[in-house]
């Protein structure tokens, strides 16, 4: 038991001797780590005193017909293209002129909710230019709408919500003439053609309740649109020259301190 508590000392002992010798090893570095985060931070302050400002704008953009498989492999294909700076492609792909593109720092999109009928997500985009946020957004739908399958899609849908809207149309105004001309039929069964009556007033509700919703999803089908567009910034979101030099110190310093102690164990 004794054996044991010796050796726990010993070993705290060690590490504190550790520490203090990183301590020492720092200490008789420091002009050459001060110098060196200087120079790192410098280096930094003059990098983002060159860069451009940018701009950060996000839209909502929405879909009543298609989700996450069919639109998010088209949306994050040109936040891909301006990671790897092929701006031809993006302006043949948005059909923009090259000088528009060539102002998009980065165009990415977030999922906010997908399934049932309703997919919405984040467009956000990074631009040294402000005016060319609506050409962006406006190309972006663009380009869904000149997609040839999800069009096909589309357009059937709507074929199919427009005949049913035609044929609960036809319905109506045939229970309606036939209410009409149980009106006007004199004699009979009184309590039948009361209880016919009723029943045709109910299944005319039913139906253009019917009618109502389908007008409804005409109107509201689309490939996409913009749930919210774009509020345009009037003010730059960086670069921020201060808080980036700040980080460029501390990082230099950091790395310049691993380096004399990593270079004293090594001895």
């Amino acid at each position: 038991m004794d054996e044991n508590v010796k050796y726990v000392l010993k070993d705290d002992a060690d590490v504190e001797l550790s520490l203090k010798r990183i301590a020492e090893i720092v200490f008789d570095n420091r002009l050459k780590i001060a110098l060196f985060s200087l120079l790192v931070g410098l280096g930094g302050f003059i990098y983002n005193l060159n860069k451009s400002p940018y701009y950060d704008a996000n839209a909502t953009l929405a879909s009543t017909m298609f989700g996450e498989e069919e639109l998010m492999p088209i949306l994050e294909s040109f936040d891909e293209l301006v990671a790897k700076n092929d701006f031809i492609e993006l302006s043949n792909e948005l059909n923009l002129p090259l000088e528009t593109v060539n102002n998009l720092e980065a165009l990415d999109v977030t999922i906010i909710s997908t399934g049932g009928d309703f997919f919405t997500c984040k467009v956000h985009m990074q631009v040294l230019d402000t005016a060319i946020i609506e050409d962006i957004e406006n190309a972006v739908i663009t380009n869904l709408y000149s997609n040839a399958y999800l069009m096909d899609r589309y357009d059937r849908k709507k074929a199919q919500l427009s005949y049913l809207q035609g044929v609960c149309s036809i319905e109506i105004e045939e229970m309606k003439s036939s209410k009409k001309r149980i009106n006007q039929v004199e004699g009979g069964d009184q309590n039948a053609l009361n209880l016919f009556l009723l029943n045709s007033r109910s299944e005319i509700v039913h139906l253009e309740e019917k009618a109502s919703l389908l007008k409804l999803q005409l109107d509201m089908l689309s490939i996409a649109y913009y749930l919210r567009p774009a509020i345009i910034p009037n003010e730059k979101s960086g670069p921020h020259t201060a808080k980036n030099t700040l980080a460029m110190l501390i990082a230099g310093a950091f790395v310049s301190m691993l380096f004399f102690v990593a270079l004293e164990a090594f001895k």
